[in-house]
This record gives structure tokens, C-alpha cells and sequence, in this order.
């Protein structure tokens, strides 16, 4: 059984004008246990629409998104939100921490909705992605590399099958973006996590065995001009 299996998905959105604008259309995707595999697109081609189908957060207009045999486009939203807590890890673009919170309790928040809240894991979490001397400092007092560590030890901490990571080097310096790609993916497989990157960058799809080209899977007929993000 694969790991991620996707079927005739397909997810559009309503314009102003009353219009209907496709968004993905992609008839068959796959991917193993423990793989890493990277998606390329350019903005608008319906990267963060994906990996929010994947995740749960959105639900698609049809199809099926299978993780490990679940349809989780069949299930409610608060049926996705346990399996997406307990199955899967997210590293946003944007980090989304809370600004409020410590490093530590940002991680252990991540943990809440998972089947166990374990200070003692994220703290281990954050040591191991050098991180020791942060552990209660605030988003604010954190360099953005520092940031990035941190959500993917909150993306980690409920020991996730599968990680989705959205452009997670967009903030940073090609020699940095490089680094934390490969921290990323060598996190990812010492806790045996498959890994769905999507990324428009050739110097952190070149890291990746397996590249899909996000535009030859998704068979929409608008322009990525004229698609969401």
C-alpha cells in the first residue's frame, strides 16, 4: 500500500464575477513510505492548494486524497483535524508560530491535538536541531533560520508519517536554503517521515532524487497567472 495516493482530484474556486477558475486537476499521484519527493511550480500553480488538500485543511470538489488507505477527502473537518494531527506534519511558508509563545511551548502546542503531549520530546526535538539555548526565547527574539527550526520540530513532534513543507527556504539565503533543505530531509529520514517539499527554487529541487513538475501533473486549463497560490 502507498503511503499518498491521489485520484482524479480536482479543486476550484469562485471569482467575483460569479466564474468558477480550476486549481488542480491532477488524475493520479503517488509516493512510498519514507519517501522524498519535491514538486516544482511557479507561483500560482496550485502548490499551497495541494499540500492544504493533502493536509486536510481544505477539502477538494472530488476525488481521493489516500494517506495509508484513509480517504480523508470522505472524512468531516473534525475527523481530518485528528487524522491530520495524528498522521501528519506541516511546515508553512510563513512558519506560523505564535509570537506569544515560547520556542518550547510553540512545539508542545503542536502537540495538543496528537496522541500525546510530551514536553520532554520537544524539548529533545529542539536540542537535536541545535537549538538548546533557545528553548525559551520568543519567535521575535529567534533569527528566521532559527524560526524555521523550530516549526519543523513542531512538524515533528507527533512523529508524523508524512511531512508537507511549503517553499520552507523562501526566507532565506541560497547557501542557508541549502542547509536547512538538508536538515529538513535528513531530520525527516532519521525519524523514517516521508517528505512532500514544494518548492519553485533548481537549487533545492536539484537536492531531490524524485521531482515532479507540479504543472505536467495538474491538467487545469488556466494560466498559473490566474490561479491561487
Amino acid at each position: 500500500m502507498k503511503l499518498l495516493s491521489l485520484h482524479d482530484l480536482k479543486k476550484a474556486y469562485s471569482s467575483p464575477d460569479g466564474s468558477t477558475t480550476p486549481i488542480i486537476n491532477i488524475q493520479h499521484f503517488e509516493m512510498d513510505r519514507a519517501e522524498q519527493i519535491a514538486l516544482s511550480g511557479t507561483s500560482g500553480s496550485g502548490k499551497t492548494t495541494l499540500l492544504n488538500l493533502i493536509a486536510g485543511i481544505q477539502r477538494p470538489d472530488h476525488g481521493q486524497i489516500r494517506i495509508e488507505g484513509t480517504d480523508i477527502a470522505s472524512l468531516s473537518e473534525s475527523a481530518r483535524d485528528r487524522f491530520r494531527a495524528k498522521n501528519l506534519g506541516y511546515v508553512f511558508q510563513s512558519f506560523n508560530l505564535l509570537q506569544g509563545f515560547t520556542a518550547l511551548e510553540n512545539v508542545v502546542l503542536g502537540m495538543m491535538f496528537g496522541p500525546d503531549e510530551n514536553t520532554s520530546q520537544a524539548q529533545d526535538l529542539l536540542c537535536n536541531l541545535g537549538l538548546s539555548d533557545r528553548l525559551h526565547y520568543r519567535p521575535s527574539q529567534l533569527s528566521i533560520g532559527q524560526q524555521q527550526r523550530v516549526a519543523l520540530a513542531r512538524a515533528l513532534a507527533g512523529s508524523p508519517r508524512l511531512v508537507l513543507a511549503d517553499e520552507p527556504t523562501g526566507n532565506l539565503d541560497s547557501r542557508r536554503a541549502g542547509e536547512s533543505i538538508d536538515l529538513i530531509r535528513s531530520t525527516c529520514q532519521e525519524r523514517g517521515a516521508a517528505l512532500l517539499v514544494v518548492s519553485h527554487s533548481p537549487d533545492i529541487l536539484d537536492r531531490f532524487d524524485r521531482v515532479s513538475d507540479l504543472t505536467e501533473l495538474n491538467r487545469t486549463e488556466s494560466s498559473p497567472e490566474n490561479s491561487a497560490c
